[in-house]
């Protein structure tokens, strides 16, 4: 297998990994932290994805502790909250829906990922768009709270 060369297959790990780590999968090359050579070349040049992973699941700790100590983001601005959670709806669901329909009406998609689940880029793509997906409700369904929660609707 040529790795790193465009061939379109992939490790079945590889797969797995994105589909659990999700975005942070994907955006952890956006980090700029350098990575030394040895541990890129012993993680097949994937080291570079930690930075994002690590942030992505810092982020929900976190939201998920705002939220059990009633400090969350809905709660203490929500007027801001309402505005950041629209935008986080309105990106994911562009993209999620975008891409979803790009790739869901191929069906060479669908005969790839029948044929050879978790061993194809495509397979990839499916688990990211089902990411997408769910941040656009989970960002949806936020924004709707800090709506009732904002002064603005008490009048």
């Amino acid at each position: 297998m040529l790795r790193g060369m465009g061939t379109g297959w992939e490790v079945p790990a590889r797969v797995v990994n994105a589909f659990l780590n999700g975005p942070g999968f994907y955006l952890g090359r956006l980090v700029p932290i350098p990575i030394p050579d040895t541990l890129n070349r012993n993680l097949s040049y994937d080291a570079d994805r930690l930075p994002g992973i690590a942030v992505f699941w810092f982020l929900i700790g976190l939201s998920i502790d705002r939220r059990k100590d009633k400090r969350a983001l809905d709660r203490q601005h929500p007027i801001g909250a309402g505005v950041l959670f629209t935008f986080a709806m309105l990106t994911s669901g562009f993209f999620g829906f975008g891409l979803g329909f790009a790739k869901f009406f191929d069906l060479t998609f669908w005969k790839v990922i029948a044929e050879y689940p978790l061993r194809s880029s495509d397979s990839m793509a499916l688990e990211l768009v089902l990411w997408l997906l769910v941040f656009f409700v989970y960002f949806a369904k936020r924004a709707f709270v800090a709506a009732r929660r904002s002064p603005i609707s008490d009048t």
